[in-house]
């Protein structure tokens, strides 16, 4: 299989003139593909001169704004515990933005059924995981969802996390049911490290902002998420940690095993992009630096 380009995020940070000299830059380092994040997608459709500057700057260099992220905050996140109504409405604008933009992709959470402390603020305590009730949410959301996406030829990646009902021996069973060709899965990297086995990693050792998703705070391990998701997976985030916390790190700066990652992505019979989904300081990175580090997937 010969990998599609990589897709990249130029960072939320780039505005107003910055636009066309970030452009500029990944065009010169042979990028070609962008992704947006959830506030980028949003200001496509409230910001008309943001619109008219990104769409300009893309057609100029020659880029294409191939892939973007749904909002993911509690009130946009699949499955978890608020009125349907406000993550429907929430994802229906984002998959509509997404449409008018031509994108192949658009990644959606899953989110927290089990909420403490300051995840409590807004929306209530949730003592305990309750995932028959996630998965009744998460299909009555998709329900909705699928045939916008249909109509706006974009395709629901929803993404694997560090959560009991975004973990792959329960998302993907999901989609399997569904077995349609608008809803896949978002293979994120960094997250799938956070919750599988490692030699000599305990619960205790996973930051507790993750944890506290967990009942009594306690991560349960899982098997190998790429294995499971594989068959079902569009789209990637590509990312590293050190297996503890979601740092979002350059590939080799963690514990990934990124030779076994590459080898079996290129046996996902339904990938139609790759993003690499650096945040933070490496979003603004060099434009060289980070096309060397995901030089393991030209091929």
């Amino acid at each position: 299989m010969i990998f599609p380009e990589m897709t990249h995020y130029m960072g939320s940070d780039v505005t107003g003139s910055a636009i066309g000299a970030r452009m500029e830059e990944f065009a010169a380092a042979g990028i070609k593909f962008l992704q947006l994040g959830p506030k980028d997608l949003q200001r496509m459709k409230d910001d008309a001169a943001y619109r008219k500057e990104m769409l300009h700057q893309t057609e100029v260099n020659k880029m294409t704004i191939r892939d973007v992220h749904a909002p993911h905050q509690t009130a946009d996140s699949l499955g978890t515990p608020v009125p349907l109504e406000l993550i429907v409405n929430s994802q229906l604008n984002a998959i509509d933005i997404a449409g008018s933009l031509g994108v192949t992709t658009i990644t959606i959470h899953v989110g927290r059924t089990r909420r403490t402390g300051e995840f409590a603020k807004d929306f209530g305590l949730y003592p305990y995981v309750d995932l028959p009730a996630a998965e009744k949410r998460i299909c009555d959301a998709l329900d909705i969802l699928i045939p916008a996406a249909e109509k706006n030829n974009c395709v629901i990646a929803l993404e694997n996390l560090f959560l009991p009902p975004s973990c792959a021996d329960f998302l993907t069973p999901i989609i399997e049911k569904y077995n349609h060709p608008n809803l896949g899965m978002c293979y994120d990297s960094g997250h799938a490290l956070l919750v599988e086995h490692q030699d000599g990693k305990v619960s205790d050792d996973i930051a507790e902002w993750i944890r506290i998703g967990w009942d009594d705070d306690t991560v349960i391990f899982q098997n190998d998420q790429l294995d499971r998701m594989l068959n079902q997976v569009v789209t990637t985030h590509l990312h590293d940690n050190n297996g503890k916390n979601d740092q979002h790190l350059a590939p080799g700066d963690g514990i990934a095993d990124w030779d076994k990652i590459v080898e079996r992505l290129k046996r996902a019979p339904r990938l139609l992009t790759l993003q690499s989904e650096l945040i933070g300081r490496l979003a603004v990175a060099p434009a060289a630096d980070i096309v060397k580090w995901y030089d393991m997937f030209n091929i």
